[in-house]
């Protein structure tokens, strides 16, 4: 990733994905037998993510970045199913703006470390900053927009 772009927002028209494990963070969805339908722990802050100096969640450009590559570069094993969550940095935005009104939300590019940086894929790495709730914050609107989150990504089980 050249200097210029490293820490940039992510054009509205972008989409970009979250990669997670199939676990209990599914559940069966109504419309169709054969998909499932994220949680909205999906969307949840690990606390390596609310340890960070600026707490993001991660995502990735998805025309940079493939779902093989992030479980390549996050060394999660080829045989596990993933799920790839994809969302228009708009749609985000939209939500985040009917939900976390008091914060500036953005979609940014946000580098890697060495020896992650060093794989292919590693410059589509992202985040969505702002979406942390702090001390004292009211934990419900979190929630909300959370699920509003899964309700409006796609999902794609590899």
């Amino acid at each position: 990733m050249t200097p210029d772009a490293a820490n940039s927002d992510l054009g509205v028209t972008a989409n970009v994905m979250r990669v997670v494990e199939v676990t209990n963070s599914f559940f069966p969805d109504p419309t169709s037998r054969d998909k499932l339908r994220p949680a909205p722990k999906a969307f949840e802050l690990t606390s390596e993510d609310k340890r960070q100096t600026k707490p993001s969640l991660t995502v990735w450009d998805k025309s940079k970045t493939s779902i093989e590559e992030v479980k390549s570069i996050r060394g999660i094993d080829a045989q596990t199913r993933c799920a790839e969550l994809t969302l228009a940095v708009g749609k985000i935005l939209e939500i985040a703006a009917k939900y976390i009104k008091e914060r500036h939300v953005r979609v940014a590019y946000e580098p890697l470390s060495d020896p992650e940086a060093l794989k292919s894929g590693a410059n589509g790495h992202a985040g969505i900053f702002g979406i942390d709730r702090r001390s004292g914050e009211d934990g419900t609107t979190y929630k909300q927009f959370r699920v509003a989150l899964a309700d409006a990504c796609s999902a794609i089980c590899k």
